[in-house]
């Protein structure tokens, strides 16, 4: 292919220069991928239009190269558009961009001629079609910016609509999402937001880009941070979906716990009012998963968030809800390491559940720490307690004991033998408890639970005093 057009270039070389030569001398330089001397050449024979005043169609060197089309229209901006089509052609974006950009201005200019026979409606069809042009020619050129001013400028609101939608999906799968963030789009942020959300809704869950991070980032950047955290909680809920049905349950349980946690400070930064999302309602059964952490409010009208369509049931999630689902879902990701069932897909750890295996392993900080949480009782944790303090108090050896019960804080960096610190654990939970809680309950249960094991451990003062103090009638 080469060699041709390089005998073709050579013998222009010998003609007289001309509009017609310099025509097809850069139709050359394309085929030679020369695109800066294509350029030059094109622009040169451009010139024949502002030296012809009767128009182009009587300059008869140019008559016998240009296609019919554009000498039947007579116009200098149907002469660049050609040429903008020709470099688009060879997929040179960056010339196809600056020719469309003078078809432009030079539809510009002859519009406003007294004697002009462009119609309005002529004008803003070619307007339309060349600001189309120029936005995937800048977009081919990673040119976003100049692209989003082509697409801000398009004059037809459907044209600008489909160049929003194909601008927003090149910035993500080319993950420039910081971009797409910065890019102000006065008018369309909603068409933006539905866009993302349909696009996180089909999407697989697993693949990148992940569009409910990008619906995040892009909420959090114009400071809308319920709707941040309700995009997350919304992937949040189709993990959950996918827990049950996939077999990578501990890699999907660390991403629900992740999208969790961004609500939850999503939902922190907002007002107390307002710490809340919506979701569409699920059944029972699509919602098994969580049943067990939240009651719901349910509402079957209105219009709250874009995620949710009009007249359908929705579910009102508020803060502390969702603090209880990450909650859980953390306890599923700590407890699986040490039972590697709860990373079947068909398991539902329920929250009393969880306070019993922690319990088990000897995670006691861990134990009371999720209670607090679901506001369960701790009578179960306290019970497990003084067994185990009674156990080393009774020489049993410190080595039977699970190795994360001395990772509890209240005993972590203290001396003595293990009994006596297993005791001031103990004391440490109590102490916590009674600051909050006035009420002797977990004093006395504790008290309750050493005499009732049948051994000859008397009850220490640390204990009793307060007792004495407050309540000597229980004791």
């Amino acid at each position: 292919r080469s060699a041709p057009a390089e005998l073709t270039d050579a013998f222009l070389q010998l003609l007289p220069k001309s509009t017609a030569s310099s025509y097809v001398s850069g139709l050359v330089a394309v085929r030679m991928r020369d695109h800066t001397a294509a350029s030059d050449a094109f622009a040169t024979a451009g010139v024949a239009y502002s030296q012809v005043a009767e128009g182009i169609r009587n300059a008869v060197d140019l008559q016998f190269v240009l296609p019919s089309a554009v000498l039947e229209s007579g116009h200098a901006f149907s002469y660049y558009e050609h040429i903008a089509g020709v470099f688009e052609a060879a997929g040179y974006f960056a010339p196809a961009a600056q020719f469309s950009r003078r078809a432009l201005s030079s539809l510009q200019e002859e519009s406003e001629r007294p004697d002009t026979d462009i119609t309005s409606d002529v004008r803003l069809e070619r307007q339309q079609k060349l600001w189309f042009k120029i936005f995937h020619a800048e977009l081919e050129c990673n040119s976003y910016e100049a692209a989003y001013m082509a697409m801000m400028a398009n004059p037809d609101s459907k044209l600008q609509l489909e160049c929003l939608r194909h601008l927003t999906g090149v910035l993500c799968e080319r993950d420039n999402v910081a971009m797409l963030c910065r890019l102000s789009f006065p008018g369309l942020q909603e068409e933006i937001e539905h866009s993302l959300l349909f696009k996180a809704r089909h999407s697989d869950l697993l693949a990148r880009p992940c569009y409910y991070k990008i619906l995040y980032s892009f909420h959090v950047y114009r400071g809308n941070y319920r709707n941040a955290a309700s995009a997350m909680y919304q992937y949040a809920r189709r993990l959950g979906t996918a827990i049950r049905q996939s077999g990578d349950v501990a890699r999907l349980l660390v991403e629900q716990g992740q999208a969790l946690l961004a609500c939850v400070n999503g939902l922190t930064i907002v007002d107390r009012e307002y710490a809340w999302v919506v979701v569409s309602h699920q059944s029972d059964n699509d919602n098994a998963s969580e049943a067990s952490t939240c009651k719901r409010r349910r509402i079957a009208i209105g219009r709250y968030d874009a995620s949710v369509k009009q007249g359908q049931d929705i579910d009102i999630v508020e803060l502390e809800q969702v603090r209880r689902e990450y909650t859980l879902c953390m306890a599923r990701l700590t407890l699986g390491s040490s039972f590697s069932e709860l990373f079947s897909r068909n398991i539902l750890l329920e929250p009393e559940d969880a306070v019993a295996l922690f319990v088990k392993l000897g995670m006691y900080d861990a134990a009371i720490s999720f209670a607090r949480v679901f506001a369960l009782k701790l009578d179960t944790i306290f019970k497990s307690l003084v067994q185990r303090c009674v156990e080393m108090s009774s020489r049993v050896q410190q080595e039977q004991m699970p190795e994360a019960f001395w990772e509890n804080v209240g005993i972590q960096h203290t001396a003595g033998s293990p009994g006596d610190r297993a005791w001031r654990l103990l004391q440490c939970y109590l102490g916590a408890e009674e600051a909050k809680d006035s009420t002797m309950h977990y004093r006395l249960l504790v008290a309750d639970e050493i005499l009732n094991a049948n051994c000859d451990l008397p009850l220490s003062p640390w204990l009793t005093s307060p007792l004495l103090q407050k309540c000597p009638q229980d004791l």
